[in-house]
């Protein structure tokens, strides 16, 4: 009987194992072709400064228009059979600057069938903007080297990084000067920001048990593994040391565990900001986020220092007492996978933050007027408005340009013949 039961199983094992690995070969290819069929847009702005007798407006307000923008795109969504084969629908921001070429270009990359959507509410909150459909770039040099680096959150998504609110100056300004370093030609660098709506519901209810905890002078690592934990178990972990105190305690400890109980609890004004922050964060809309730094040069000291310098740009972000980004690089292997998953714009999951739109809008908005960085690629205010107008009166033009696959395979392709010149070296 167990040599038939086993005979059984064995077949079902392999049968769902190789299912497994066949789904995720569907679903890998699936992902890759909604990859491939997303429109790219490069946006421009005009510099726009007021007029004789009008105020300039405050930066604070105008990267908040950015917010909105965000809050737009947290309402994308799919049916179920298209999750189940191609994933959550997702949005590409990127600042790029060409490894022929040293102006910043801002692109913006969304899936076909909300292409007309993103353009249209770009244009609706910006309008005097220039929305373009165009073909795929390329910051590789084919003779060069290339490194890169993904980012992630020190602690837990419940608490918030610095965002433009508490800054005193546009946190894009760091960003956009550290790219505006590059050489004319044979250096490039880009900024990759991938962005899915969040599914991850839990984290308002286990943000409200959190604050409460706080309040009551509970530290953040204390407070966030009680709101974690269930309540049944945490109800019957009480019952169950009050049953067995008498019994495991000596006098002594039963004295002092009265005694903290008559204790009041110790919460300062730091607890109560602390609380007020995390339900803060947890209030908006929030999304899972890849970010990725990618810089190519000559060399791979070059390359090396370029990205260490724009990695140096989000330090203004981070914070000793809430969130901080971390970069990570890897070995050769992942360096490639990196690569691959840039060029093809690839969501990974496992790599993903949980970031709100304010955070957002602090890491990716459009340029100011105000923006002190040399080389952002702005628009002349006359043919923004003209293009509006075009836009509005007689809609997108017929035959817009969408990057296919062959430019996303180009740029990747030439990442390949890079390393294959460094070897040969």
């Amino acid at each position: 009987m167990p040599s038939l039961l086993f005979f059984l199983l064995v077949p079902i094992a392999i049968f769902l194992l190789v299912g497994f690995f066949l789904f995720r070969h569907w679903r890998r290819q699936g992902e890759i072709a909604r990859a491939l069929g997303m429109q790219l847009f490069t946006v421009r702005v005009p510099r726009e400064y007021p007029k004789e007798g009008q105020e300039q407006k405050k930066e604070r307000e105008m990267i908040g228009v950015m917010e909105q923008l965000y809050s737009l795109f947290s309402n994308f969504h799919t049916t179920e059979w298209q999750r189940f084969f191609y994933g959550e629908p997702y949005v590409a921001l990127e600042l790029a600057v060409h490894h022929k070429g040293e102006e910043i270009h801002f692109y913006v990359g969304a899936p076909r069938a909300y292409s007309r959507i993103v353009e249209k509410q770009i244009l609706g909150l910006y309008p005097t903007a220039e929305v373009t459909a165009v073909k795929d770039y390329n910051i590789f040099n084919p003779r060069g080297a290339a490194t890169g680096s993904w980012a992630r959150l020190r602690r837990h998504p419940l608490l918030p990084l610095r965002t433009y609110e508490k800054l005193e100056a546009d946190p894009l300004g760091e960003i956009l000067t550290a790219m505006s370093k590059l050489q004319e030609e044979g250096e490039g660098a880009a900024l990759q920001l991938l962005i899915r709506p969040s599914k991850n519901k839990k984290i308002k209810k286990i943000a409200a048990k959190a604050a409460g905890e706080l309040k009551k002078g509970s530290t953040f690592e204390y407070a966030f593994e009680k709101a974690k934990a269930n309540e049944w178990f945490e109800a019957g972990k009480e019952v169950a040391l009050e049953l067995t105190s008498p019994a495991t305690l000596s006098p002594e400890q039963i004295r002092r565990k009265e005694e903290e109980k008559k204790r009041a609890p110790l919460t300062t004004p730091y607890h109560e900001e602390l609380a007020k922050t995390i339900v803060e964060k947890a209030a908006r809309a929030a999304f899972d986020v890849n970010l990725r730094l990618i810089a190519s040069a000559a060399t791979e000291a070059r390359a090396t220092e370029i990205l260490h310098d724009m990695e140096s740009a989000f330090v203004q972000f981070g914070s000793p007492d809430l969130n901080d980004l971390i970069f990570f690089r890897g070995g050769s292997g992942r360096l490639d996978a990196l690569v691959f998953d840039f060029s093809f714009r690839l969501f990974r999951p496992s790599e993903a933050m949980h970031l709100t739109t304010n955070e957002l809008s602090s890491l990716y908005h459009f340029p100011l007027p105000t923006t002190p960085a040399p080389r952002v690629k702005f628009l002349k205010a006359k043919a923004a408005v003209f293009a509006t107008a075009a836009f509005l009166s007689f809609g997108a033009p017929s035959g817009t340009p969408r990057f296919s696959a062959r430019c996303r395979i180009h740029q990747h392709c030439v990442f390949a013949a890079l390393k294959v010149n460094t070897f040969l070296a």
